[in-house]
């Protein structure tokens, strides 16, 4: 498999599939980052619900940013040998199961255990964001990409956090909020996967 910027040299201008898929792979790091974000804002409920100590609640908020500082790099050599948008796809699978079972917790433990599992699903497709770059956008355009892929990123993590409170005051629980998370991510991963199957023949043109 080729994964040098062959596919996109000498490319001036970045196809809409090129844009398409550039913007997936941005949200596919939005939606992981606002499950990091959105435990914050639910954790008061959180620890309230489950009875939390002061320790616990450091692991839980700690693991996220640890668990992938010791990944990051495994998973970057490991896995930078696999197909980007597919990559993508898996990663969002992955963690399907475990957004569920954040929000069907009932002690420390199995919460912890779901916030790892999300984790290493994010962590696993590392590499396939800088290959999508290489892929599919024109050189010229690395910077445009980047800068609406950040302002879309920042609306909607914005749009998400400022609503979580009066998500879970509607709802009547934290735990709801997280099923809400869950539907999004399954819609999402349904998008990637369609698009990965469509994509698999592929051209730049």
């Amino acid at each position: 498999m080729d994964t040098s910027a062959s596919l996109s040299a000498g490319l001036t201008l970045t196809p809409k599939r090129g844009w398409l898929v550039a913007l997936l792979s941005r949200m596919q790091q939005s939606s992981f980052a606002l499950l990091s974000y959105s435990f914050g804002m639910f954790f008061p409920f959180i620890r309230d619900d489950l009875n939390l100590s002061p320790w616990q609640a450091g692991v839980l908020q700690g693991v996220w940013w640890l668990s992938t500082a010791l990944l990051a790099l495994p998973c970057g050599m490991w896995f930078s040998r696999y197909r980007p948008i597919p990559l993508i796809s898996v990663s969002l699978m992955l963690g399907l199961p475990f957004i569920f079972l954040q929000g069907l917790s009932h002690s420390f433990w199995v919460l912890l255990l779901a916030r790892f599992g999300i984790v290493v699903s994010f962590v696993l497709a590392t590499p396939a964001r800088p290959l999508i770059m290489q892929q599919w956008v024109a050189p010229p355009q690395y910077a445009l990409v980047q800068s609406i892929g950040l302002s879309l990123h920042s609306v909607l993590l914005a749009t998400a956090i400022s609503s979580s409170v009066f998500l879970i005051t509607f709802v009547g629980s934290w735990r709801y909020g997280y099923m809400a998370l869950g539907v999004f991510f399954v819609l999402h991963a349904w998008c990637q996967d369609t698009f990965a199957k469509v994509s698999s023949n592929r051209s730049l043109t």
